[in-house]
C-alpha cells in the first residue's frame, strides 16, 4: 500500500492489497474447518487462497502504468486472463472437480504473460539493451503457449514426471530463457537507473533529497546547492515548477500526454541544462 501514493502504482497497490487480503480470508475459513470440521471441508478454501493470491499478483501486475489517457489497453485482456483463471479455479473447488486443466492453464499463462509485457516495457534499458527485453516477452509468449498446449493435448501428464515428454522439455526451455532474459532486463535496468531527486513534502520546497552523483552518498539539500559531505562535489539546486505553456496550469504529479485543462500536448523528456563543467 505504499505505493499507492506513486503515480501509475495506484491500482496496483489496490489490486495487490485486495488479492493479499482475499487469500488470507480464505486460509483463514480453511484453517476454522480444519480445526473445527475436516481436511474435507477446508480444502476448497485453501485451494482458493492460492488461486486469488495468484489472480491478484497477475492483476497487479498487469495495471502497472494504469493512468489517463491510458496507452496501454491491452493490459485489460491480462486482468481478464487472472480473473477468470481464479474464476475456474474456485468452481473445480467448490462445485465440480477434476475437469480439463487446459481451462485454467490457459488463462493464467495468459494473465502472466501480459503482467509480464507490462512490467517488461517499464524497464529502462539503452538501445543496444532492448532486444533483451524483446527476448525475455517473446520466450514468455511461448512458455505460455507450450505449457496450454501440453496441457490440452494430454490432460493428465502433468500428475506423472514420467509423461514429460517433448512438449514439457520445450516448456521448461522457454521457461529458462524466459527467467534468465528477465533477470538480466532487471539488472540492467537497475545499473541504468539515474541518480534519484524527491521534492519535500512541503509546500514551499526548501529542500531536496539527492543522491550524488560521484560518491552515491544521499543528502538534504537547500535550495541554490551545497557541496556534497562525501566527496565534496559542488549540486547545484534549482527547482521549478511544472505548468502548461498554453494555460499555465499546474502539472506536477501528472503523468498524462496532454495537460487535463486546455487539451495541450504536454513535452515528453528533460528540460535543458547547462553544460556540465569540467
Amino acid at each position: 500500500l505504499k505505493e499507492i501514493e506513486r503515480p501509475g502504482w495506484r491500482w496496483t497497490a489496490i489490486a495487490g492489497a485486495l488479492g493479499c487480503a482475499a487469500a488470507g480470508a480464505c486460509w483463514l475459513l480453511a484453517d476454522w474447518f480444519e480445526s473445527f470440521g475436516s481436511w474435507t471441508s477446508a480444502e476448497p478454501f485453501f485451494s482458493s487462497g492460492w488461486s486469488l493470491l495468484v489472480s491478484g499478483g497477475m492483476c497487479a501486475f498487469a495495471l502497472v502504468g494504469l493512468g489517463s489517457p491510458d496507452r496501454q489497453l491491452w493490459r485489460w485482456i491480462g486482468v481478464a486472463g487472472a480473473l477468470a483463471g481464479a474464476s475456474v479455479a474456485m468452481y473445480g473447488s467448490f462445485v465440480r472437480s477434476g475437469g480439463n486443466p487446459g481451462w485454467i492453464v490457459g488463462p493464467y499463462c495468459l494473465g502472466g504473460f501480459v503482467a509480464h509485457a507490462i512490467v517488461s516495457l517499464r524497464m529502462n534499458l539503452t538501445r543496444g539493451q532492448a532486444w533483451v527485453r524483446l527476448v525475455a516477452i517473446v520466450a514468455a509468449a511461448c512458455t505460455g503457449f507450450s505449457a496450454t498446449y501440453s496441457v490440452a493435448i494430454r490432460p493428465s501428464a502433468y500428475d506423472s514426471l514420467d509423461a514429460f515428454d517433448w512438449t514439457w522439455r520445450i516448456t521448461s526451455a522457454f521457461a529458462l530463457v524466459c527467467a534468465s532474459a528477465s533477470m538480466a532486463m532487471l539488472v540492467l535496468g537497475l545499473l541504468n537507473r539515474r541518480p534519484t531527486v524527491e521534492l519535500s513534502r512541503t509546500r514551499t520546497f526548501d529542500r531536496v533529497t539527492v543522491i550524488c552523483p560521484r560518491c552515491e552518498k544521499k543528502l538534504s539539500l537547500p535550495l541554490g546547492g551545497a557541496l556534497c559531505d562525501g566527496c565534496r562535489l559542488h549540486i547545484d539546486v534549482t527547482v521549478h515548477t511544472a505548468r502548461c505553456a498554453q494555460c499555465s496550469y499546474d502539472l506536477t504529479g501528472l503523468t498524462a500526454a496532454v495537460c487535463p485543462e486546455c487539451g495541450a500536448p504536454i513535452p515528453q523528456g528533460t528540460t535543458s541544462i547547462a553544460s556540465p563543467a569540467a
